[in-house]
């Protein structure tokens, strides 16, 4: 790409509060903003809640987590989720204003460079903290169902690098099906990824009421809700496990803008965007309550359940037999491995418009798009950082509580921000609004975000505070040493007008 090559719109102005994301069409808005309409615009509402949904995966996120969260404080745990998961839905409310503003590719780093330009590189931070979180779940979540893939097949890994192969190939599977085109894609997700994650909701829920209307299994006291029996000493302090239970929430519903960050690609996207968010957010809420509620009141023993691998298996299969918890199982791990793929492609998008305002490394490279406007280069670099990222086992542990961290301070400073844009009244016209509740949910978003981090560190200070910090650093080397000073800080495209392909698919530019 060529320094001197002429942008292809005006700069962006000192404010976008003039501009009107509720009465401009999707491609002409995306032109006032500085961008021609390069990707497909192939997503519906539908599709749109569809990635927010596979990308929580709420029944595969509880059964790995669940065990956290009940090591802590054993029943105790429903009471965190509602906590830390209620604040989680007020940080969806107050970033869904963001991505109605701002349905652009990039998601976060996007939102801050346009409100308080990009001269400082605070978005670009952000955007690399968010593809760091994303790219780092990729690597563990592969690492992680890898063996139970395989156990399937009575198939016992019994060494990392046995582990490491065979994440390998969920990896390059993820990326094949990414690179595809965009509807192969979006359908791939739409029914494998929501009808897997649906009926392993069902399992739980409706198996749960049958085996204890119709065979011998039975629910405990709802005392045990109240009980840490057997997890913690007689007269141990509540207080501290429970801060950390409430991380378990944030580890399930979190990437509140990945939808967002699909914006180019849906039609409608400044209203069907946060309405697809907020209702994925919401419904899995409601539904993980559900699951977890029924979960402790059937698990037979909390101490043994706290070291189980998936609560939930251990707790149907009393009541529901071996086949019905594996089947859970079966669609648990196929409903992660679709949102392994949500976050690769994810990151993706996140590298490529870094790249297409010259804020990446190798520029040219990183814009390439298939012939199915698919941003390849992007997709194969997250999948190589993801392998890269579990060559060493010492790294798993880290990568795991960081995912958390990214996600969690990047929300807090776009929150930050969004919340001195609508003081100054810098943000466009735009379809989703919190109203008259919109600084309550802001500052309480804002403050969640930033309690969750250092909850997050205290936890373990050397892993997960250094690992920040490294990440820190290792995005301003990227930023100040790889992209030349005069490509910093630029928030349109700074492509010649024979680079840019437009693409002409339309239909969905006026809603589906």
């Amino acid at each position: 790409m060529s320094d001197s090559a002429p942008p292809v719109s005006p700069p962006t102005p000192s404010s976008d509060a003039g501009l009107d994301a509720v009465r401009t069409g999707d491609r002409a808005y995306l032109h006032q903003l500085g961008y021609r309409q390069e990707l497909k615009r192939a997503l519906g509402f539908f599709s749109s809640f569809a990635v927010q949904w596979t990308c929580i995966a709420v029944a595969g996120g509880l059964s790995l987590s669940l065990g956290a969260g009940i090591i802590q404080v054993g029943g105790v745990f429903l009471f965190a989720w509602l906590i830390g998961g209620g604040l989680q839905m007020i940080v969806g409310l107050s970033v869904a204003e963001g991505v109605s503003a701002y349905p652009l590719a990039g998601g976060s780093y996007q939102i801050i460079n346009r409100i308080i330009g990009g001269k400082n590189g605070v978005g670009w931070q952000i955007g690399w903290w968010l593809i760091v979180a994303h790219i780092a779940a990729v690597a563990t979540e592969a690492y992680g169902i890898a063996p139970f893939i395989l156990s399937w097949f009575h198939i016992t890994l019994t060494g990392h690098w046995q582990t490491f192969g065979f994440a390998l190939i969920l990896i390059a599977a993820s990326t094949v099906l990414n690179l595809t085109a965009v509807k192969i894609a979006a359908w791939f997700n739409n029914s494998v990824g929501v009808v897997a994650e649906f009926i392993a909701i069902a399992v739980v829920i409706i198996g749960v009421i049958v085996a204890v209307l119709f065979t011998g299994a039975h629910f405990h006291s709802a005392s045990v809700l109240t009980s840490t029996d057997g997890v913690l000493a007689h007269g141990q302090s509540r207080f501290l496990p429970f801060l950390f239970a409430l991380l378990v929430p944030v580890f399930v519903i979190s990437g509140f803008d990945v939808n967002g960050t699909a914006g180019e690609e849906t039609g409608q996207a400044a209203r069907n965007v946060p309405r697809a968010m907020l209702i994925a957010n919401f419904s899995t809420f409601a539904i993980g309550t559900v699951m977890i509620l029924f979960t402790l009141l059937l698990v037979p023993s909390f101490p043994i359940a706290a070291h189980e691998p998936d609560v939930i298996r251990y707790a149907l299969s009393p009541g529901l037999g071996s086949a019905a918890a594996e089947i859970f199982e079966i669609l648990a791990v196929v409903s992660l491995f679709v949102n392994m793929m949500i976050l690769q492609l994810t990151a993706a998008r996140v590298m490529w418009a870094q790249a297409r305002d010259g804020q990446a490394p190798f520029p040219r490279a990183m814009t390439r798009l298939s012939k199915d406007r698919v941003p390849v280069t992007a997709v194969i670099v997250a999948a190589v950082i993801a392998v890269l990222l579990i060559v060493y086992t010492g790294l798993l542990t880290v990568l795991i509580s960081m995912t958390a961290i990214l996600w969690a301070a990047g929300y807090a400073v776009l929150v930050a921000v969004l919340i001195y844009a609508k003081w100054r009244n810098l943000l466009p016209e735009r379809p989703f609004r919190n109203g008259r509740w919109s600084p309550l949910v802001d500052w309480v978003a804002l403050v969640w975000s930033v309690v969750f981090c250092i909850i997050l560190i205290k936890s373990s200070p050397k892993n997960i505070g250094w690992g920040f910090v490294g990440t820190i650093v290792v995005g301003l080397i990227l930023y100040y040493v790889l992209i030349p000073a005069k490509r910093r800080g630029v928030i349109h495209d700074v492509r010649a007008e024979s680079e840019i392909e437009e693409s002409d698919v339309t239909e969905l530019e006026s809603g589906s």
